[in-house]
């Protein structure tokens, strides 16, 4: 890898930053191993925590990080590993943050920035809902480089033109990818749901039950986000089953009054 270019870092006190990941292709350990540069690079006075799930540990975290693999021979669940994550949390604030994610420094930054400024919010996003992929060698570009400013800032009425072969439109109105909490909010609403395995709606439907219970999320409309490709495990018929069970249980989330809610985090949180 090239050397890093000397950039401005910002501090994070009292933050920290969680990746849940599981090694299944090579090019998410060159992900995750882009993210310890990245933070490293970018970021100072901030806890890393990487939560890693699967049958063996894949990953040589940093000397300063908290570690923990999670064995898990079956079905990979986020939810379940970024709730770990969060139980290690020993900050005010914290990030969830997708080990193929990538955004602008300074939305991290931000992004808890708002969090620590506005009482009244505990949940932000660090970009604006709109969120493409990018495909190689761009991709390999943006691992080596750490050149993140070229980067655009694409709205969502423009984002469906923006589209080419490097970088395709992934979403216009993503929640996914990156998420800002306050610890202690966090915590007293459950965290991510642990009744969705794998992964998919979990982060649809943190946002839709926080909201349910007077938690609004925040987007920042000054940033876009993009997402590293890597092969994708082929569908099962176990994981359309899953799938679709993780849908119609978002479906009925949705549809519970804030008591039932409340009762029904007590059967799964492990805050």
């Amino acid at each position: 890898m090239s050397s890093i270019p000397a950039m401005t870092q910002y501090d994070l006190a009292d933050c920290s930053i969680v990746i849940p990941v599981q090694i299944d292709s090579k090019q998410r350990l060159e992900h995750l191993q882009f993210l310890f540069s990245f933070f490293q690079t970018h970021f100072v006075n901030h806890q890393l925590i990487i939560v890693e799930q699967g049958t063996e540990s894949k990953v040589q975290p940093p000397k300063s990080a908290v570690f923990e693999f999670v064995f898990q021979d079956e079905d990979f669940s986020i939810a379940q590993i970024s709730n770990i994550g969060a139980s290690l949390v020993r900050t005010a604030f914290f990030c969830k943050y997708d080990v193929d994610a990538v955004v602008e420094p300074k939305a991290i930054f931000d992004a808890f920035e708002l969090l620590k400024n506005d009482l009244s919010v505990s949940f932000a996003i660090p970009y604006n809902g709109v969120s493409f992929n990018i495909k190689n060698p761009l991709r390999r570009v943006i691992l080596r480089s750490y050149h993140l400013r070229q980067l655009p800032v694409i709205s969502r009425n423009e984002a469906h033109a923006r589209s080419s072969e490097e970088i395709s439109l992934k979403s216009a109105h993503s929640k996914g990818l990156i998420h800002h909490f306050r610890t202690s909010v966090f915590k007293a609403l459950g965290g991510y749901n642990e009744e969705f395995i794998g992964w998919g709606f979990e982060d649809n439907e943190i946002l839709a039950r926080f909201a349910l219970l007077g938690h609004q999320f925040h987007l920042l409309k000054d940033y876009t986000a993009f997402h590293l490709d890597h092969p994708r495990a082929p569908m099962t018929f176990r994981s359309q089953a899953l799938t679709a069970q993780n849908y119609q249980r978002f479906l009925a989330i949705q549809k519970m009054p804030q008591e039932e809610i409340l009762q029904y985090i007590q059967m799964w949180s492990r805050f």
